[in-house]
């Protein structure tokens, strides 16, 4: 009596360039059952609670934040980095990243910092044109980049108006 893998056809007519084309299928096709089983993330909430000025020159400044972050997850999140980009009433200014990577605890909260280097021209203009002003729009657009698991960048975005008075 013959096993049942002995009676599986035999497969040593296949190219390796077939080969991979046939595990580029395979992988398409179980990619999507792979996303079921991965666990929903939801976004961290970030609050900046301190800002120094690091150095610079009149056009462009280097600065720091402190940023707390809480996870509302139940799991921690290791991050590697996050890039970001910061714009005032549509136009950008600001640009950075982490300084060094964190891990935010199940369900808890930490402190990191965030370095970012402004265009204080574009700044000045855009809030110059505000003036008169209760407030302007800014945006905060960027990836999350993640240390482990499978989804490793996660894009985020967040709005919201700057009070000038």
């Amino acid at each position: 009596m013959q096993s049942t893998l002995e009676s599986l056809p035999r497969m040593k007519n296949i190219s390796p360039k077939h080969g991979a084309w046939l595990l580029a299928a395979l992988a398409c096709a179980l990619l999507p059952a792979c996303s079921t089983l991965a666990p929903k993330l939801e976004p961290p909430r970030l609050e900046v609670t301190g800002v120094k000025f690091i150095g610079g020159d009149i056009a462009h400044q280097q600065i720091g934040l402190k940023v707390h972050v809480t996870n509302p997850n139940a799991r921690s999140i290791a991050v590697r980095r996050i890039d970001y980009g910061i714009a005032l009433a549509g136009t950008d200014f600001a640009r950075g990243t982490t300084a060094a990577p964190f891990t935010v605890p199940a369900s808890g909260a930490t402190d990191f910092d965030l370095e970012l280097t402004a265009d204080m021209v574009t700044a000045f203009k855009v809030l110059g044109q505000h003036l008169g002003d209760r407030d302007v729009p800014y945006r905060v657009t960027g990836t999350l980049h993640l240390a482990e698991g499978v989804l490793r960048a996660l894009p985020f975005a967040s709005s919201g108006n700057l009070p000038l008075r």
